[in-house]
């Protein structure tokens, strides 16, 4: 092997999308170390960085910082990028313009990015000297895969079709890690299994189920087992937790079952926390995300956005939607016509599967 190969992946934001496009790591790299020996750094925003770090698929994390910036540290930030080492290949997984645009900045040989009729800001693509065309409503797996397969193509390296998804994610768990502390906090507080982890919250208030149909939904579950923890995930919500703790459909289960409310939790204690979980239930949001990656049992619930673009591969894995038509209206509340006893339906599904011993 000669020098090294430096390959850039620029994906900003938001949480759960820096998650999937993650998930694809471990296999994208190697792969690229059979033939290369490689040096990887990823582009995020400072507000997600926590997510990647600590990753041993990434040796460098470049953490950017571009909400309430000034024209003057917008300008610091353009010269520390142009300072950077060279790329040889460099990727643009978000396809915004101010993504596109911290590219531009960058010294590169060559740079992959979706196309005119593909990326989210179609000027995006101007930048870019390689682009694939994937229709932007198609599923987000199938769009990153396409974009790291058409970077293998140019480095040589692709096989003569590209691999199946399974076989990508194959080891997804692998790029995400945790210090060793991460779980301390918590640890106190875990009692009997399974967990069950609720996710109180969302990037907005219409991708977060309502809390009292949330407590109707774990009463129903827990009828139906013997004893377990549910944990209530919030971030500064924690009204929604509240709630959830004084409902009177929890009140017979007080004694038999622990409900736990746990509030904001660093990312790097909730990647500590999702991998110790049995079942994660919550929004079309970041945790949710996580609890798939990491190889967790997960009920993803959708409203105003389209499940089958969003939806994540796995068996264990299930999803249900409140609507027929979404628009991704931040007015759009369908999330809450799911069911409470669909969820507690999907949940003991998923519970029985591997905690048979517990489900009556």
């Amino acid at each position: 092997m000669g020098a090294t190969l430096r390959v850039g992946i620029i994906r900003l934001s938001a949480l759960g999308d820096c998650i999937v496009s993650a998930a694809f790591l471990p296999d994208f790299v190697q792969e690229l170390k059979r033939a290369y020996t490689i040096h990887l750094t990823w582009f995020v925003d400072s507000r997600f960085s926590d997510i990647l770090a600590h990753s041993p698929c990434i040796d460098s994390l470049e953490v950017i910082t571009l909400k309430r910036q000034s024209l003057a540290q917008k300008f610091q930030l353009a010269k520390r990028l142009a300072k950077l080492p060279a790329f040889d290949i460099l990727i643009d997984m978000q396809g915004l313009i101010k993504s596109a645009l911290i590219g531009a900045f960058l010294r590169k040989r060559h740079f992959v990015g979706f196309g005119f009729g593909s990326a989210k800001e179609l000027l995006s693509a101007l930048f870019y000297t390689h682009r694939v065309q994937i229709a932007y409503e198609e599923n987000i797996l199938k769009r990153n895969a396409l974009l790291l397969h058409k970077a293998k193509e140019i480095l040589h390296i692709a096989k003569d079709s590209q691999p199946s998804l399974p076989d990508m994610l194959s080891h997804k768990a692998l790029s995400f890690a945790h210090t060793p502390h991460a779980l301390a906090p918590i640890a106190p507080k875990l009692q009997s299994r399974p967990y069950i982890l609720c996710v109180l919250e969302s990037s907005l208030p219409s991708k977060t189920y309502n809390p009292a149909l949330f407590a109707k939904a774990l009463a129903l579950i827990c009828e139906h087992l013997r004893s377990a923890q549910i944990l209530l995930l919030t971030h500064k919500a924690t009204h929604k937790a509240t709630q959830i703790l004084q409902s009177p459909a929890l009140t017979p289960f007080r004694d038999s079952h622990a409900i736990t409310p746990l509030s904001n939790l660093s990312l790097d204690s909730i990647k500590a926390l999702i991998a110790q979980m049995d079942l994660i239930i919550g929004g079309d949001t970041g945790i949710t995300h996580l609890a798939w990656a990491l190889g967790r049992d997960s009920l993803t619930l959708y409203g105003n956005t389209p499940a089958q673009r969003f939806k994540l591969l796995g068996e264990s894995n299930l999803t249900l939607s409140g609507s027929d038509n979404p628009t991704y209206d931040k007015n759009d509340f369908s999330i809450n016509n799911i069911a409470p006893s669909e969820i507690a339906k999907c949940a003991l599904t998923l519970l029985s599967q591997k905690h048979k011993e517990i489900v009556c």
